[in-house]
């Protein structure tokens, strides 16, 4: 496995010293998201079927792919209301919102 390859797959299962610099940036990045209570947020560069992500997928082993419908049933089951999916026009970005039901 490549040194590239060894780092992105760090996002899935980190390991080692890259790993801890994976999980250390993402906890930094995403700490302002855990003051947000009771909402959920994702925010992804990819729609599930978009190239980029299909090839990614391909390199990284368990990276699991989702497409926004899969994503609104996955947070229904786990018991969110509200969802709501947002795409850029011209990207295949995607952003989910949603709220624990009470």
């Amino acid at each position: 496995m490549g040194l590239y390859q060894r780092f992105v797959s760090n996002t899935r299962k980190p390991k080692g010293l890259s790993g801890r610099l994976m999980v250390a940036g993402m906890n930094s990045g995403h700490a302002a998201l855990a003051n947000w209570g009771c909402r959920f947020l994702i925010v992804n560069e990819s729609i599930g079927t978009d190239k980029t992500a299909v090839k990614y997928a391909k390199i990284i082993n368990g990276m699991n792919l989702y497409t926004p419908e899969r994503l609104k049933e996955l947070l229904s089951a786990a018991g969110f209301a509200g969802i709501e999916t947002f795409q850029a026009e011209h990207k295949p970005w995607l952003a989910v919102l949603a709220r624990k039901a009470r």
